[in-house]
C-alpha cells in the first residue's frame, strides 16, 4: 500500500509524483542514528570522509526529491513532511528548497486536520536545531557546517553572535578558512553581516594573497563595497530567498540567483564608521597596500558619481550607463518597477494570469493581454470547425466523438469528474461538440495556450464570457 499526490485538484497544476509507501523500512538498522547523518555528504566540506559507502550515512531513505517550487501543492508537502518528523523526531529531517515561513504556514494547515497537533520543526529554531546537531558524532567544525547550512531562518547579525557564543574561534576560524577558500569574495558578505571582526578578515585576505587567489587593492575595494560607512543603504537581494515568505518561489527563482549573479547586492547591512574601517585594514594589512589612498580615490568617485536612478523607460543606453556605477541598485530598481506593475494589475484585475482562468467567475474582469489573447484563440477555434474531421464527427454517434476527445487528448490534465461532464454534455446536446473538438485541437505548446484551453473545457461561465467577446 502507498499513496501518490501528482498535483492539486483545484488549479490543476501538476509536477512530479511523490510517493511514500506504507513499508517503506525494509530492514531495522538499531544504531542507525540521526536522519541528519544521510545528509553529511552534500553538507560537508570533506565528501571523501563522509561518502555514501560510509556506514554512518547509508543508512537513510531519502524521498520526495523531486520538484514542488512555485506549486500549489507545495506547502501541503511541507506540511506532512512536517508531521512526519513531528512524529518521528530524530528519525526524519525535512530539507531542501523551503522556508522558515513555509514550515510555519505548513503547521497551521496540518494542524487544521491533526487531532494531536505538531509544532514547526526543530530546524526552524536557533537553540533547539543547535541541540540536535550537537549530539551529532562530528567534529565542532563538521556541526557548525551541518548548523549554518540546514538551519532555517534569517542569518543576520543575531544568528552570527549565536555562531560565537556556540562554538569556538577555532572552529568559526576553521569554517571561514574553509568558505573562503572555495570563494572569499561571495563568503565576505555572510562574514561582515554576522557580526565577525573586519581586522581578523583581513588575516583570512592575506592567507589567499600568499596563495595567489586574491590582491589586496581588489579586498580593499570589495570592502567599500559593502557601503559598511553608511548609515543609510539598500541592502535588499530581489532574488534572495526570504525566509520570512510563505509564499512558494518557482525553479525559476533559483536559475535566475545563478544567471543574474552579477547583479547581486553587495551591501552589506551593518554599519562601521570609516574611521574604524580604516583603522581594522591598517592594523590587519600591515602596510601591504595603500589603504588611505584606495578609501580616498574610492570615496570621491562615489561623491562624483551619486545615487542611481533609472526607470523602466530609460533608454538602453541610460540603463548601461547606470549599471556602470551599481549594478546591483540598478537591477533592483528596475526589477522593483516591473513588480509594481504587475501589483497594479493584480489591483485593478481579477484574472491577471492565464492559470487563474480556471477560476473566472462571472463580473470578473480580465486584463486587456489575457483578454487579446482569448479573441485570437476564439477565432482561431472557429477556423477549426471548417475541418473535415470535425464534419465527419458531426455525422456519427456521440459515443464516438467521446471516444475521439479520449483519443485525440495527450496534453491536457482534468479530473475524472470533468471528463464525465464533458462526455455527458456530448451525449446529451450535439452542439457541445463545438466547444470541445477545437479545444483538443489545439497545439499547447505554451503556458498561455495551456492554461486558457483547460479552463474553457471546464469553466462553462469562461466558455460563456468567450462567445460574447467582440
Amino acid at each position: 500500500m502507498e499513496w501518490t499526490a501528482a498535483g492539486d485538484s483545484v488549479t490543476l497544476r501538476v509536477a512530479e509524483n511523490y510517493t511514500l509507501e506504507r513499508n517503506l523500512i525494509k530492514e531495522e538498522i538499531p544504531d542507525a542514528g540521526d536522519a541528519i547523518l544521510g545528509l553529511l555528504p552534500f553538507y560537508l566540506p570533506e565528501p571523501d570522509r563522509y561518502g555514501m559507502d560510509n556506514p554512518i550515512c547509508n543508512n537513510v531513505y531519502r524521498k520526495w526529491g523531486e520538484k514542488t517550487q512555485g506549486e500549489p501543492y507545495h506547502i501541503y508537502m511541507v506540511a506532512i513532511g512536517c508531521l512526519i518528523e513531528e512524529r518521528l523526531g530524530e528519525k526524519a529531517f525535512l530539507y531542501g528548497d523551503i522556508t522558515r515561513a513555509q514550515c510555519v504556514e505548513a503547521v497551521k494547515l496540518a494542524n487544521q486536520c491533526l487531532k494531536e497537533p505538531i509544532g514547526i520543526p526543530l530546524q526552524c529554531d536557533m537553540e533547539g536545531f543547535y541541540k540536535r546537531v550537537d549530539r551529532l558524532p562530528l567534529t565542532e567544525q563538521e556541526k557548525m557546517f551541518v548548523f549554518e547550512q540546514l538551519y532555517l531562518g534569517t542569518k543576520n547579525a543575531e544568528f552570527g553572535k549565536f555562531l560565537r557564543r556556540s562554538f569556538s574561534e577555532d572552529a568559526c576560524n576553521s569554517y571561514w578558512r574553509i568558505r573562503f577558500d572555495r570563494n572569499f569574495l561571495r563568503y565576505m558578505q555572510e562574514y561582515l553581516l554576522w557580526g565577525f571582526d573586519l581586522e581578523r578578515l583581513c588575516g583570512f585576505a592575506d592567507e589567499l594573497v600568499h596563495k595567489g587567489k586574491l590582491d589586496y587593492e581588489k579586498f580593499v575595494i570589495r570592502i567599500m563595497d559593502a557601503k559598511l560607512h553608511l548609515k543609510e543603504k539598500n541592502c535588499e537581494g530581489v532574488l534572495k530567498i526570504n525566509q520570512d515568505e510563505a509564499r512558494p518561489y518557482s525553479v525559476a527563482t533559483l536559475f535566475a540567483q545563478v544567471i543574474f549573479g552579477g547583479a547581486s547586492n553587495k551591501k552589506v547591512d551593518r554599519y562601521i564608521p570609516v574611521e574604524k574601517i580604516r583603522n581594522s585594514l591598517r592594523r590587519g594589512l600591515q602596510g601591504k597596500c595603500e589603504v588611505d589612498k584606495l578609501i580616498d580615490a574610492y570615496l570621491a568617485k562615489e561623491a562624483e558619481e551619486g545615487e542611481v536612478h533609472v526607470s523602466l523607460e530609460d533608454s538602453p543606453e541610460d540603463k548601461k550607463a547606470a549599471a556602470r556605477k551599481d549594478t546591483a541598485e540598478t537591477f533592483r530598481q528596475l526589477i522593483e518597477q516591473k513588480r509594481e506593475e504587475m501589483n497594479k494589475e493584480a489591483y485593478e484585475y481579477d484574472i491577471y494570469k492565464y492559470q487563474d482562468l480556471l477560476q473566472f467567475e462571472p463580473g470578473n474582469t480580465i486584463t486587456p493581454k489575457i483578454e487579446g489573447f482569448l479573441k485570437q484563440l476564439a477565432a482561431f477555434c472557429a477556423g477549426l470547425l471548417e475541418e473535415e474531421e470535425y464534419k465527419s464527427l458531426m455525422e456519427k454517434e456521440p459515443i464516438v466523438r467521446c471516444k475521439w476527445l479520449a483519443e485525440e487528448n495527450d496534453a491536457v490534465l482534468i479530473r475524472d469528474s470533468d471528463w464525465g461532464k464533458i462526455f455527458e454534455d456530448v451525449e446529451k446536446n450535439e452542439n457541445s461538440f463545438v466547444r470541445y473538438y477545437p479545444l483538443m485541437r489545439l497545439n499547447l505548446n505554451n503556458d498561455a495556450a495551456y492554461y486558457a484551453a483547460i479552463a474553457l473545457l471546464v469553466n462553462d461561465d469562461l466558455y460563456a464570457y468567450l462567445g460574447n467577446l467582440k
